[in-house]
């Protein structure tokens, strides 16, 4: 099982504000200093004098650091050295994160994916440069930004998602490859780079953004950087996920991004005891809403999808899609009609929310190794056009703030 260890302090760690570059890129600093961000103790790396402590105290495996939640993960079935681990004076917080629990659904993504399998061929496609994906840019005006030049160009994007499923077969995204804009690959859940043979989600949100097939399919920031990482479990639904996208996140931050865009929600789990509920939809309770906060407070536009549950019982937004500073999308389809799976707001302390709508009904992406695009629907398609298109309105105007 994996539990989550929060400390009291980080009166021991190694690294001072004083010399940053010791646990920042020099990106990320610069991001700082430009938006008149100061360091602060978020910014400095957990202790890893605690760390050795509690790994001495038990049959534990390290699993996940995080300097903003000031702790660690472990993966343990030593229930006593637990028991005595709570008692040490720099342990604030002992959190059981996930059982030995499955879900039932193999593929929480399902539902955004039409089940058609038409092959969309290039006589479909009369506006150039777009082609099929005219429309989901012309809503927008993004049409009007790239036609101007902007494009997303010197911008780095982190992809948190749960797969990046053949993104080095997939002839409009072989662009990123040949130009070394993927920056860095990660999965947080299993530790390790290797994220190609995984999940098809995060692909068909990077080809949103990324695709690049001239006359045929454009994505809304094609010179954009990207980072892709995982931080989603597809097998299972627990809070742990929350705090995997945390710690993702702090590396999105540290590796010096402008955007994280998340396409994924967390409401209810497999273990009902750790269920949200409404009320914890307020922007600054759970786990996933702190972590996007800090990040936002360093600097980084934060892109969140707002949830698929407007047609179904819960009807409102997801987390991280509450948070105070997060960028929150909606989804219409490409003529502004709300999308009806669409989740609703408020935010259970009033804030509007979503924040703004774009095209996740009817979307055309790529799937995974294809040449060919589809469409599909969701919150998760909405989120990566905005991402896109605040790059080219951030390259366009660089001196704003996130």
């Amino acid at each position: 099982m994996l539990k989550f260890l929060g400390f009291t302090n980080k009166i021991n760690t190694n690294y001072t504000l004083n010399n940053p570059l010791d646990y920042l890129s020099e990106r990320a600093i610069l991001r700082r200093e430009k938006q008149a961000i100061l360091l602060d103790s978020s910014d400095l790396p957990v202790s890893q004098l605690y760390v050795q402590a509690v790994l001495a105290a038990g049959n534990f495996e390290l699993w996940a650091t995080s300097k903003w939640m000031n702790g660690i993960i472990v993966k343990t079935q030593d229930t006593l050295a637990l028991d005595s681990i709570v008692n040490f004076t720099f342990v604030e917080s002992l959190d059981r994160l996930k059982a030995n629990l499955k879900s039932s659904v193999d593929n929480k993504f399902d539902q955004e994916f039409s089940s058609k399998s038409t092959i969309l061929s290039i006589e479909n496609t009369p506006y150039f440069p777009f082609g099929l994906t005219y429309m989901q840019h012309h809503l927008h005006g993004s049409d009007v930004v790239q036609n101007l030049g902007f494009n997303g160009q010197g911008k780095h994007i982190a992809i948190l998602d749960a797969g990046f499923k053949n993104v080095d077969q997939t002839p409009a995204l072989e662009h990123l490859f040949n130009e070394n804009r993927i920056l860095s690959t990660y999965d947080f859940v299993r530790k390790e780079s290797s994220v190609y043979e995984d999940h098809y989600h995060g692909e068909a949100v990077l080809s949103i953004i990324a695709g690049y097939d001239p006359e045929y399919y454009i994505g809304s920031a094609t010179k954009a950087s990207f980072h892709l990482l995982i931080s989603e479990d597809v097998f299972s639904e627990t809070i742990t996920e929350e705090y995997y996208w945390v710690v993702a996140a702090e590396y999105a931050d540290s590796a010096g991004v402008d955007i994280i865009n998340t396409s994924l929600g967390y409401t209810t789990f497999d273990d009902s005891t750790t269920n949200h509920s409404y009320s914890d939809m307020n922007g600054h309770t759970t786990i996933a809403a702190r972590g996007l906060n800090i990040a936002a407070s360093k600097g980084v536009l934060c892109v969140t999808s707002a949830g698929n549950s407007g047609a179904n019982s819960w009807k409102y937004i997801s987390t991280p899609a509450d948070a105070d500073l997060g960028l929150t999308v909606g989804a219409v389809d490409s003529n502004g009609l709300r999308a009806p799976f669409s989740s609703q707001g408020p935010s259970f302390d009033g804030d509007i929310k979503p924040n703004v709508m774009s095209v996740g009904w009817n979307t055309y992406y790529i799937p995974p190794g294809s040449s060919f695009a589809d469409q599909g629907n969701g919150t998760s398609f909405s989120a990566p056009m905005m991402t896109g298109m605040v790059a080219a309105l951030w390259e366009a105007m660089p001196e704003l703030s996130n």
